[in-house]
């Protein structure tokens, strides 16, 4: 897709070209404040300021009374935000995508990844660090969101219009503490059918608490050993 070079270097002979699907201008710090504005109205208008579009899938377009963006990279600000309703952010060929992890998680799986014994991975379980209760704390508002069975309690401060908003930010919170607590990397031969934040079923033969439906974080190409490293997260998060 269409990427923005940010660095280029040159040594010993040979020519390095850095670059990234997001724009540089991302990076740049600004301020900004808004009444009565959506979330997509203040998505679109920071892809516009960079020359990109927007595409959304399955969010509820939140209307925020009152939102303040203090020094902050626009790239910095916006996934912030998304990540407070449970959403994801990406930038893609020229698109800022934003979806709603909670209902891509609950897609059909689109194909297997099967580990053997032989296959060389890595599968870490940190559940024992999972978060029961998310709590924010906005001066005269605050929010309370509680599921699974964590046992530790998630604190933040931060800014909120409402009690409604505050709890909506504690369910997003906890779902980003708690959702890849159950990760694993494989390294498979040369694909390009894996894509980040699509679904797949995961077939572990010597690690089957890892074997079900998995979500892929991330992809890792090498064209020089010709091998595709695939990142991913268990999905067991019920009810955010």
């Amino acid at each position: 897709g269409k990427m923005f070079i940010h660095e280029l270097t040159a040594r010993n002979g040979i020519y390095t070209i850095r670059a990234m699907s997001m724009p540089m201008t991302m990076k740049d710090k600004r301020s900004a404040s808004w009444q009565r504005v959506t979330l997509e109205q203040i998505a679109r208008e920071i892809a516009t300021r960079h020359g990109l579009t927007l595409k959304t899938f399955g969010i509820q377009n939140q209307i925020y009374s009152n939102l303040t963006q203090t020094n902050e990279p626009d790239a910095f600000f916006l996934s912030t935000l998304c990540r407070l309703e449970g959403y994801q952010m990406i930038v893609f060929d020229g698109s800022i995508i934003i979806y709603d992890e909670a209902e891509q998680e609950k897609t059909i799986a689109g194909d297997t990844v099967e580990i053997g014994a032989s296959s060389e991975y890595t599968c870490e379980d940190r559940s024992s660090e999972a978060y029961g209760t998310s709590k924010v704390y906005a001066g005269t508002y605050q929010g309370q969101f509680s599921a699974g069975s964590g046992k530790r309690t998630l604190e933040t401060l931060l800014k909120a219009n409402s009690n409604t908003e505050a709890t909506r930010f504690a369910k997003g919170l906890l779902r980003n503490a708690n959702k890849a607590l159950k990760t694993g990397c494989v390294l498979l031969d040369f694909t390009e059918k894996y894509a980040p934040a699509s679904v797949v079923e995961v077939i572990a033969k010597k690690a089957v608490q890892w074997t079900g439906k998995s979500f892929v974080t991330k992809v890792r190409q090498d064209y020089v050993q010709n091998t595709t490293r695939l990142y991913f997260r268990g999905i067991y998060l019920e009810g955010y």
